[in-house]
């Protein structure tokens, strides 16, 4: 080290201060992304805490929606077996009555089904009918008797 020179200290003293001067606009540049990335890691954490908070929220909002709806269905289910074991004590020929109706009404549908049937077919009948034979009847007029057998 006794060698070394006065040039040779210049070079090295010159050769930090420019090193220090490379470095320090380097670290100029990057800092700003450093600062943008310590922040967006904190937006980050904040936004992930929240989402466990919503998280929590949310599980603990549809845990008790399906207790509620369960008690809700065995209320329920209590409430008719009530008005049904009350209607039948208290109005028993109710319940014939209401079996009687029921009969009606199925043999009432089973005649509209029948008649409707009826109905489609002549129809039917009629639209082959119709061209085959000259009917001296309108087109509207057919129509109109047509619309009145429905």
């Amino acid at each position: 080290m006794q060698n070394w020179t006065n040039e040779m200290w210049m070079a090295i003293a010159i050769t930090f201060v420019v090193g220090l001067i490379i470095g320090y606009v380097i670290l100029g540049l990057t800092k700003g992304n450093v600062k943008k990335y310590v922040k967006l890691e904190k937006e980050f954490k904040k936004v992930k805490a929240e989402k466990e908070v919503l998280k929590t929220h949310l599980e603990a909002h549809f845990s008790e929606s399906a207790v509620l709806l369960s008690t809700l269905a065995k209320d329920y289910k209590k409430l008719y077996t009530h008005l049904a074991d009350s209607s039948e004590k208290l109005l028993p020929e109710a319940h014939s009555i209401e079996l009687f109706k029921q009969l009606q009404s199925e043999s009432n549908k089973e005649e509209v089904v029948s008649k409707k049937e009826e109905v489609i077919k002549m129809e039917k009948e009629n639209v082959e009918v119709l061209p085959e034979t000259e009917n001296p009847q309108s087109e509207d007029t057919a129509r109109t008797e047509q619309e009145q057998v429905k």
